[in-house]
């Protein structure tokens, strides 16, 4: 069964998505999974105590960090 986040957001999706049939996947399970990915990347970040600036930035100026994290045990 499916939290009510992702119940109403895959109810987002199909509302703004052409229902033909061909994006049912994407609308079911790849958006939402790559979502929740997203968050748990963020979480884990969050808590984690080993993030520090690696001492440059990228192009657009935003600093880069290194992160030292328990990221690699979620893979």
């Amino acid at each position: 069964m499916r939290d009510p986040a992702t119940s109403s957001l895959i109810a987002h999706l199909r509302s703004v998505l052409p229902q033909d049939g061909t994006r049912d996947a994407l609308i079911t399970s790849v958006i939402p999974t790559l979502l929740q990915s997203i968050a748990d990347i963020a979480k884990a970040l969050r808590n984690s105590h080993h993030v520090a600036a690696a001492g440059t930035a990228n192009t657009f100026g935003d600093d880069r960090m290194f992160s030292f994290n328990t990221l690699q045990q979620h893979h």
